[in-house]
Protein backbone atom coordinates (compact mmCIF):
# COMPACT_ATOMS: atom_id res chain seq x y z
CA UNK A 1 0.00 0.00 0.00
CA UNK A 2 3.01 2.56 0.42
CA UNK A 3 4.04 2.34 -3.15
CA UNK A 4 -0.17 3.52 -3.97
CA UNK A 5 0.79 6.89 -2.25
CA UNK A 6 3.93 6.83 -3.53
CA UNK A 7 3.02 6.95 -7.04
CA UNK A 8 0.21 9.45 -6.24
CA UNK A 9 2.63 12.34 -4.83
CA UNK A 10 5.62 11.51 -7.37
CA UNK A 11 2.90 11.80 -10.44
CA UNK A 12 1.37 14.48 -8.71
CA UNK A 13 4.28 16.55 -8.88
CA UNK A 14 5.77 15.13 -12.14
CA UNK A 15 2.56 16.98 -13.39
CA UNK A 16 2.72 19.65 -11.47
CA UNK A 17 6.73 20.33 -12.58
CA UNK A 18 5.53 19.41 -16.37
CA UNK A 19 3.28 22.18 -16.53
CA UNK A 20 5.42 25.04 -14.88
CA UNK A 21 8.32 23.81 -17.27
CA UNK A 22 5.94 24.06 -20.62
CA UNK A 23 4.63 27.85 -19.20
CA UNK A 24 7.98 28.37 -18.57
CA UNK A 25 9.20 27.59 -22.30
CA UNK A 26 6.21 28.86 -23.95
CA UNK A 27 6.64 32.17 -22.16
CA UNK A 28 10.11 32.96 -22.38
CA UNK A 29 12.36 30.10 -24.50
CA UNK A 30 10.23 31.08 -27.76
CA UNK A 31 13.30 31.02 -29.64
CA UNK A 32 15.22 28.19 -28.33
CA UNK A 33 16.53 25.68 -30.69
CA UNK A 34 15.13 22.82 -29.17
CA UNK A 35 11.76 24.16 -27.62
CA UNK A 36 9.89 22.18 -29.95
CA UNK A 37 11.67 18.89 -28.85
CA UNK A 38 10.65 20.40 -25.24
CA UNK A 39 7.12 20.89 -25.26
CA UNK A 40 6.37 17.72 -27.09
CA UNK A 41 8.65 16.02 -24.42
CA UNK A 42 7.35 17.26 -21.44
CA UNK A 43 3.31 16.86 -23.25
CA UNK A 44 4.02 13.70 -23.32
CA UNK A 45 5.81 13.02 -19.95
CA UNK A 46 2.94 15.44 -18.79
CA UNK A 47 -0.25 13.21 -19.84
CA UNK A 48 1.34 10.01 -18.59
CA UNK A 49 1.95 11.58 -14.83
CA UNK A 50 -1.82 13.14 -15.50
CA UNK A 51 -3.64 9.80 -16.43
CA UNK A 52 -1.39 8.27 -13.13
CA UNK A 53 -2.81 10.90 -11.18
CA UNK A 54 -6.59 10.32 -12.75
CA UNK A 55 -6.24 6.60 -12.11
CA UNK A 56 -5.22 6.90 -8.63
CA UNK A 57 -7.36 9.24 -7.39
CA UNK A 58 -10.12 7.33 -8.48
CA UNK A 59 -8.99 4.78 -6.12
CA UNK A 60 -8.23 7.16 -3.10
CA UNK A 61 -11.91 7.49 -2.00
CA UNK A 62 -12.35 3.62 -2.22
CA UNK A 63 -8.99 3.09 -0.04
CA UNK A 64 -9.20 5.77 2.77
CA UNK A 65 -12.92 4.94 3.47
CA UNK A 66 -12.10 0.80 2.95
CA UNK A 67 -14.80 0.12 0.46
CA UNK A 68 -12.18 -2.87 -1.32
CA UNK A 69 -13.61 -5.18 -3.76
CA UNK A 70 -13.27 -8.98 -2.27
CA UNK A 71 -12.62 -12.14 -4.84
CA UNK A 72 -12.45 -15.71 -2.76
CA UNK A 73 -11.02 -19.11 -4.61
CA UNK A 74 -7.76 -20.66 -5.46
CA UNK A 75 -4.91 -18.01 -5.32
CA UNK A 76 -1.92 -18.53 -8.18
CA UNK A 77 0.67 -16.44 -6.90
CA UNK A 78 3.57 -15.16 -9.14
CA UNK A 79 6.65 -13.46 -8.30
CA UNK A 80 7.66 -11.18 -10.83
CA UNK A 81 11.17 -11.45 -10.39
CA UNK A 82 13.42 -8.74 -9.61
CA UNK A 83 16.43 -7.68 -11.95
CA UNK A 84 17.48 -5.79 -14.72
CA UNK A 85 20.13 -3.51 -14.81
CA UNK A 86 19.42 -1.67 -11.77
CA UNK A 87 17.79 -4.06 -9.41
CA UNK A 88 14.07 -2.89 -10.66
CA UNK A 89 11.52 -5.05 -8.04
CA UNK A 90 8.73 -6.42 -10.24
CA UNK A 91 6.70 -7.22 -7.27
CA UNK A 92 4.33 -9.97 -7.02
CA UNK A 93 1.33 -10.95 -9.12
CA UNK A 94 -1.72 -12.45 -7.52
CA UNK A 95 -4.53 -14.25 -9.52
CA UNK A 96 -8.37 -15.54 -8.25
CA UNK A 97 -10.83 -16.16 -10.62
CA UNK A 98 -9.65 -14.27 -13.74
CA UNK A 99 -8.90 -11.50 -11.39
CA UNK A 100 -5.28 -10.23 -11.51
CA UNK A 101 -4.04 -8.11 -8.66
CA UNK A 102 -0.40 -6.49 -7.98
CA UNK A 103 1.08 -6.54 -4.91
CA UNK A 104 4.94 -4.87 -3.91
CA UNK A 105 7.29 -7.16 -2.40
CA UNK A 106 7.58 -4.54 0.61
CA UNK A 107 3.99 -4.80 1.88
CA UNK A 108 4.29 -8.47 1.23
CA UNK A 109 7.61 -9.97 1.48
CA UNK A 110 6.12 -12.81 3.40
CA UNK A 111 4.22 -14.05 0.27
CA UNK A 112 5.44 -17.34 -1.42
CA UNK A 113 5.19 -18.35 -4.89
CA UNK A 114 2.68 -21.29 -5.61
CA UNK A 115 -1.62 -21.96 -5.35
CA UNK A 116 -3.40 -21.84 -2.26
CA UNK A 117 -7.06 -21.15 -1.56
CA UNK A 118 -6.97 -17.68 -0.32
CA UNK A 119 -9.63 -14.22 -0.02
CA UNK A 120 -8.07 -11.00 -1.40
CA UNK A 121 -9.01 -7.07 -1.05
CA UNK A 122 -8.14 -5.19 -4.32
CA UNK A 123 -8.44 -1.66 -5.45
CA UNK A 124 -10.87 -2.02 -8.56
CA UNK A 125 -9.17 0.70 -11.04
CA UNK A 126 -5.71 0.43 -9.99
CA UNK A 127 -5.56 -3.57 -9.33
CA UNK A 128 -3.64 -3.10 -5.93
CA UNK A 129 -3.84 -5.87 -3.38
CA UNK A 130 -4.30 -4.13 -0.23
CA UNK A 131 -4.76 -7.82 1.69
CA UNK A 132 -4.95 -11.40 1.34
CA UNK A 133 -6.50 -14.02 3.68
CA UNK A 134 -5.31 -17.87 3.49
CA UNK A 135 -8.48 -20.40 4.29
Amino acid sequence: MTDFYQILIFSSLGFIATVFLIVYFIKKQRNHKDFWIVIVGFSIFGLICFSLVIVYLLDLPKLLKGDLQTESGVCEIVDLGSGGRFGSDNGLQISVNNVTASASRVDFEWLKEGKEKCTIKYLNTTERLIEIEFD
